[in-house]
């Protein structure tokens, strides 16, 4: 690298932490005044259901950065994206936004009231968000809720923690309904199983899938890509595993 490249280099660093530091210091403003923030390129409104933690992550512009950029480079306007887990529906805003159609599932009722605020506040009406998780057969099922709802999983709850009961949606009824070219996925572990139901090989308009893996340890990555290809090499995935504990790649099935 030249010296032109390395001071050009520096200087888009030095822009960049710029405008990041802008963006937070008018989130600062915006929450104590109780305002929407700006979250990429969105207008989102937290409320009791977002911790602290959260909190700071919106306001930095952090929050879910990986899929928001993820779904931005795969979708084109012909797409019908399915989300499971919608949280605060910030994708279900942005792929509202590119796609033609959006079915969004979210297990907390809490957050799928938030969702369904924050599409209205942006505008977006192609997006239905339904309350439940989707799994191989249906039913109910004990949605164990977390402090970080991002954090909050199927599974029986400890003492103290608190625990709802959820309906389940059964994964063939959704894709042969909703029929989706793109799907997108963060569940917070439960990937690795829904993602090795059958129910998929039947998806034939199915292009891509974005999905937040987490280190589950054993063999359920090697088994995962057995039938389905990712981005990127399995070392970089476990690379990332080490690092933060989850990695949000794009998955293609292998046959």
């Amino acid at each position: 690298m030249t010296n032109a490249q390395r001071g050009l280099a520096a200087l888009t660093g030095r822009k960049l932490r710029l405008k990041q530091w802008l963006l937070e210091q008018e989130n600062r403003w915006r929450l104590r005044r109780g305002k929407p923030l700006h979250v990429h390129g969105l207008l989102i409104q937290a409320g009791p259901e977002t911790s602290p933690r959260i909190l700071e992550h919106l306001i930095r512009g952090s929050y879910e950065r990986q899929e928001a950029e993820g779904i931005r480079s795969l979708l084109v306007p012909s797409d019908r994206v399915l989300e499971f887990g919608s949280g605060l529906g910030v994708i279900a805003c942005i792929a509202g936004r590119s796609a033609s159609d959006v079915l969004s599932f979210e297990a907390n009722p809490r957050l799928v009231e938030r969702a369904e605020a924050n599409l209205a506040l942006n505008g977006v009406r192609n997006v239905a968000v339904r309350s439940g998780v989707v799994g191989s057969q249906p039913g109910t099922a004990s949605f164990r809720v977390e402090a970080d709802f991002w954090s909050s999983a199927l599974g029986t709850a400890s003492a103290g923690e608190e625990s709802i009961e959820v309906e389940v949606h059964a994964l063939s009824a959704v894709l042969e309904t909703f029929r989706p070219t793109v799907v997108v996925m963060d569940i917070e572990g439960g990937e690795y199983e829904l993602l090795g139901d059958p129910a998929w090989m039947a998806c034939a308009g199915l292009r891509e899938v974005l999905v937040e893996l987490h280190d589950a340890g054993g063999d359920a990555l090697d088994r995962l890509l057995a039938s389905w290809t990712a981005d990127r090499p399995v070392e970089a995935i476990r690379a990332e595993f080490a690092r933060v504990g989850n990695c949000t790649v794009t998955l293609k099935r292998t046959a």
